[in-house]
């Protein structure tokens, strides 16, 4: 399965001000980048296993990529089959569930062995609160808490 390379910089707090394009092309050949962020700290990006990877500078690529960054932990979630998940947030224009046509337009069909205990569905929905978003990643797929399962969503058709 492929890896969205947007949205994976999107919940890792990336945002890439020159050279997008590139920087994709760049990270799904296994490439490391040089990126540098609105502070002027200098780092390599490269993307391992469907995960961004960051070091301090070793080397020196010829070309850097600006970006503005901020810092966004994850939310790590346990299934009730005992699968671990590293989430990120999806930014947001609007919140699907405040429309049902638009919450109809976002979801999609439910994850198979997503469900969450209680506990675990109010750590998500307390996380979603936190971002204003009702979606979040896993660096592969974008999922929306229904109900006690995850399901996949759409967030650009809310």
């Amino acid at each position: 399965m492929s890896v969205n390379i947007s949205l994976l910089l999107q919940a890792h707090g990336i945002e890439i001000v020159s050279g997008n394009r590139r920087a994709e092309v760049m990270l799904e050949l296994g490439q490391a980048i040089k990126i540098v962020d609105q502070n002027g700290n200098q780092l390599m990006m490269t993307l391992k296993d469907r995960q961004l990877h960051f070091t301090e500078m070793s080397g020196s690529p010829s070309y850097d990529i600006m970006v503005k960054r901020h810092t966004v932990d994850p939310v790590l979630i346990t299934t009730v089959a005992g699968v671990k998940m590293e989430l990120r947030p999806i930014a947001m224009s609007h919140i699907p569930s405040e429309d049902p046509q638009a919450w109809l337009r976002f979801i999609g069909p439910h994850v198979p062995g997503t469900s969450l205990n209680e506990i675990e569905q109010k750590r998500l929905q307390k996380y979603l609160r936190l971002h204003h978003t009702e979606a979040v990643t896993d660096g592969q797929d974008v999922f929306t808490l229904a109900g006690d399962m995850l399901a996949h969503c759409n967030p650009s058709q809310q």
